[in-house]
């Protein structure tokens, strides 16, 4: 049997600052992501939230997204597998 997996890694600069502090902006975002890549969420996105940025990162059948923001420098870092 022959398994395909993609696994991407995207580094975004120039995003406004208050969209990446936005944890439940960033989760809402995280839910729309894996519907269009037709990935199905196994539990509710996890956010954490520190001095520097955002974390995100939700889990699904067969592959998962996360997201970790910069918002003083306007950077978002994307890990999407599935």
């Amino acid at each position: 049997m022959r398994v395909k997996f993609d696994h991407v890694f995207v580094d975004l600069g120039g995003v406004p600052s208050d969209r990446l502090s936005d944890p439940q902006g960033l989760a809402g975002r995280l839910l729309a992501a894996a519907n269009a890549a037709g990935l199905n969420p196994v539990t509710p996105p996890t956010v954490t939230a520190g001095p520097n940025g955002v974390g995100v990162a939700l889990m699904c059948h067969g592959g998962h997204i996360a997201l970790h923001t910069v918002p003083d420098q306007g950077l978002c870092f994307a890990d999407v597998a599935g």
